[in-house]
């Protein structure tokens, strides 16, 4: 705001010093409405201000390039006193062009909540099952894939991943699941998908938000939630867009790495992606003993004849051959012969446990 306290009006010009030599610098001839360098546009660039008025001067910024840009202007005032400012009162604008962008080489940010190895097939069956603190799942660096652990059939597991800016301007960002559908399961210690081609859709995943800006210097965590609906293995490849980026031409390096491609959806190239994995899994109980069986495959369990007032035991040993801890129900019908027995317990993963039946 450019206001006029003398008694006559003022005739103000614009003019950019920057580059100019300051014995030589001459006013504009012209008035002109605006005037256009570097990053910047300045509406109106001269006028005449009349007695006790004053003029709105609009500064618009537009960062065609990524970096600093800083001009010089001076405001010339006709029949002013240039004893202090002798090329016009000067003033410096500047400004810096960044483009959005978020964290995508960092696994140890975007995997926080999570267990990193560095290959999937290294891990051991007990290692997969043992959550303790590490979330609902594991990030095999080798592979590019997150892989959810020991899930149940029917149930619904979430896993966070943290998106993080650490640019100086807000990044839009838009999450996208994309299905490989279901993976026939062969290898059971390696869900990897390059080399298993999709069967059916598959609609296992699902991500919350779909769409999120996020501040400078900040971060959010989006949730993608995994319900395996059989005993599958599924497969999906988890992408993050950027919205506001330029179309800037440049290419990226890397799977984890900052390729711009353009401000649309249908042309732009994820930033960021990895693969997810996950395979329902039901309780799976093997009897160890007795090994005795029906002509109908049941287990048969044989007493040896014991006299009256006395008991005799058998063993029966469960093994969990599963990945799922299973709660197993005991329960003998009680007939005549008065054999009676209830039990209940808990079996863990791979380890076998002895039960006692008791016949008296």
């Amino acid at each position: 705001m450019i206001p006029s306290s003398d008694n006559v009006p003022s005739h103000v010009t614009l003019q950019n010093i920057s580059h100019s030599d300051r014995n030589d610098m001459m006013l504009l001839t012209t008035p002109q409405s605006k005037l256009q360098v570097g990053f910047f546009t300045i509406t109106p660039a001269s006028g005449t201000i009349p007695t006790g008025n004053a003029q709105l001067i609009t500064i618009e910024c537009f960062a065609e390039i990524k970096g600093v840009s800083e001009e010089e202007f001076a405001i010339e005032i006709s029949d002013r006193d240039t004893v202090s400012f002798r090329y016009g009162v000067p003033y410096v604008l500047q400004a810096e062009g960044h483009l959005p962008s978020i964290e995508t080489t960092d696994i140890t940010t975007i995997f926080e909540e999570h267990r990193i190895c560095s290959d999937l097939t290294t891990l051991k069956p007990i290692e997969l099952v043992d959550k303790g603190s590490y979330g609902c799942g594991v990030y095999g660096v080798a592979e590019n894939c997150f892989l959810f652990t020991n899930v149940l059939v029917g149930s619904r597991v979430r896993a966070r991943f943290c998106i993080a800016n650490r640019g100086r301007v807000p990044a839009d960002v838009l999450f996208e699941l994309r299905s490989t559908g279901l993976i026939p399961s062969q290898s059971p210690s390696r869900p990897s998908g390059q080399s298993s081609r999709s069967l059916t859709p598959a609609d296992a995943f699902e991500v919350d938000p779909e769409r999120e800006q996020i501040e400078p210097h900040t971060c959010t965590y989006v949730n993608v939630t995994f319900s395996p609906s059989a005993m599958h293995k599924y497969a999906a490849q988890f992408r993050v867009y950027l919205e506001n980026v330029p179309s800037m031409g440049s290419t990226g390096s890397g799977r984890a790495s900052y390729t711009p491609g353009g401000s649309k959806l249908a042309t732009a190239l994820p930033v960021l992606s990895f693969e997810l994995a996950g395979e329902g899994h039901l309780p799976r109980l093997t009897v160890l003993e007795p090994t005795v069986r029906s002509r109908q495959g049941h287990v048969m369990c044989v007493f040896q004849r014991v006299q009256l007032g006395r008991q005799t035991s058998r063993s029966l040993m469960l093994k969990n051959t599963g990945i799922l801890n299973s709660r197993v129900s005991y329960e003998v019908i009680i007939l005549p012969a008065h054999v009676y027995m209830i039990i209940h317990c808990l079996l863990h993963e791979l380890r076998p446990t002895i039960r006692s039946l008791i016949f008296f």
